[in-house]
């Protein structure tokens, strides 16, 4: 019982920073799309 719970403990924990790393590259993206159009219009 402690053995599986841990283990569902550890694959949460693991895809949690997956989503999280996707979230920040996601965000990087848009703000790497935003700084090259505002380079375009000035």
């Amino acid at each position: 019982m402690l053995n599986t719970s841990f283990g569902v403990e550890h694959f949460f924990a693991k895809s949690l920073r997956g989503v999280k790393q996707k979230a920040n590259l996601h965000n990087f993206s848009i703000f790497s799309f935003h700084n090259k159009k505002n380079r375009l219009i000035t």
